[in-house]
């Protein structure tokens, strides 16, 4: 792996996103971490969308979701209690990284800005156009909160932890090609769950051991030989989405959800290429 390699990071600003970047930034000494902001123009079609695809309850839904679980943190914090103390000995936090950051608002910005990097981290499943694959020239890895392909989605843990199909709480760290219509998949891992997990201690869980074996998979990932044959196949990615608060509730009070809803998934066709 060469010395003078450059590592960039397009991450958002949530926790987990910062453990990922200290982890990274104790392994590799240069790093530049881009705090994107999705594009409004972007946001709008993208909420229509899942208007027409899933019904307006269930946007309010997720909305409801996510201010039930911004006031779980507020609380905590007050208390200076937050979940995070109860696996590791400090939260997360963005102090010290911000000699290593920038923010983006857009995606030609973003282009130029990782035009000078070997390889990119996606901490998350950022809706790109091809145009940003065509464009950047650096190999691209991307965080995958579950087990890919089945479970795929910033929720897909949650969900399988939900619906007690436990085996598969995992992540996992692929190489990403174009918007979403390849998978290669570079390491994966099974998280240990308790009976009393929730969408956010799953989530923890996921993110301590991500920053655990990201650093590693990235040094062997550069020093493997990319040129031997590959082949390819085709198979369903299923894309899970955050559930609502009135399933979130339901599965606080009874601890598992028997069925999937219809709006928690999207099954998209793709291509799985692995190495021969």
């Amino acid at each position: 792996m060469k010395e003078n390699l450059k590592i960039g990071i397009i991450t958002g600003k949530k926790l987990t996103d910062a453990l990922m970047c200290q982890a990274l930034v104790k392994k590799f000494p240069n790093i530049k971490i881009i705090q994107y902001q999705i594009p409004f123009k972007m946001w709008i079609p993208w909420i229509w969308k899942r208007i027409l695809g899933m019904g307006c309850i269930v946007l309010f839904g997720h909305i409801f979701l996510s201010a039930y679980l911004r006031l779980e943190r507020t609380i905590e914090l007050l208390h200076k209690k937050p979940l995070w103390l109860k696996y590791i000995k400090s939260a997360p936090t963005w102090n010290g990284l911000n000699k290593f950051m920038e923010s983006c608002f857009n995606e030609e910005s973003l282009i130029k800005k990782m035009n000078d990097v070997n390889i990119i981290i996606l901490t998350d499943s950022f809706r790109f156009s091809h145009n940003f694959f065509r464009q950047t020239k650096a190999r691209c890895l991307q965080l995958v909160w579950g087990l890919a392909p089945n479970y795929m989605g910033d929720s897909a843990g949650f969900w399988a932890f939900a619906t007690e199909d436990k085996q598969h709480v995992g992540i996992s760290i692929i190489e990403r090609f174009s918007q979403f219509n390849k998978v290669k998949i570079k390491e994966q891992k099974i998280i240990e769950t308790d009976r009393q997990e929730n969408l956010r201690s799953v989530k923890i869980k996921q993110a301590i051991k991500m920053a655990e074996i990201l650093p590693k998979t990235i040094k062997q990932y550069l020093d493997r030989d990319t040129t031997n044959e590959q082949r390819s196949k085709e198979l369903t990615c299923r894309i899970f989405q955050a559930p609502t608060l009135q399933t979130y509730l339901y599965f606080l009070r009874f601890h598992k959800i028997d069925t999937l809803p219809k709006y928690s998934y999207t099954d998209s066709l793709c291509t799985s290429i692995t190495t021969k």
